[in-house]
């Protein structure tokens, strides 16, 4: 898995970011997979400078894909674990500049899923 997200800062050649972020996503389906990313500090560490609006050397979509597929599980160990490295500072910065999917993740991190479920449901 840390090679992997290794990868995805890798500029050259093209498409290289690209095709670590899908390959990460599809490992990501597994739920043992999710949390050994996790459990890797490195490895979140990087993805979470890879949020960094101020950090240039990728494609902002690419790193919120693969913090979408580590919360998409569900598991409340790996939310809290992104919310302490920092992502979600990064992640409203990327939503106000309206990257595609940031929004959804940041309400995904952000927490109570039931308060979000009404809410949703009070607004429609």
């Amino acid at each position: 898995m840390g090679s992997l997200v290794k990868l995805m800062e890798c500029p050259k050649p093209v498409g290289l970011q690209e095709a670590a972020t899908q390959a990460i996503v599809s490992v990501l389906t597994v739920r043992s997979n999710r949390k050994e990313l996790v459990r890797d500090e490195k490895s979140v560490m990087r993805l979470v400078q890879m949020l960094d609006p101020k950090y240039e050397a990728v494609n902002k979509t690419f790193p919120v894909m693969v913090v979408a597929a580590v919360l998409s599980g569900g598991s409340n160990g790996c939310r809290k674990r992104l919310v302490a490295a920092g992502a979600y500072q990064h992640l409203q910065k990327l939503a106000e500049m309206e990257v595609a999917g940031a929004k959804k993740v940041l309400q995904r991190l952000a927490g109570n899923r039931l308060k979000s479920i009404f809410s949703r449901t009070w607004r429609e």
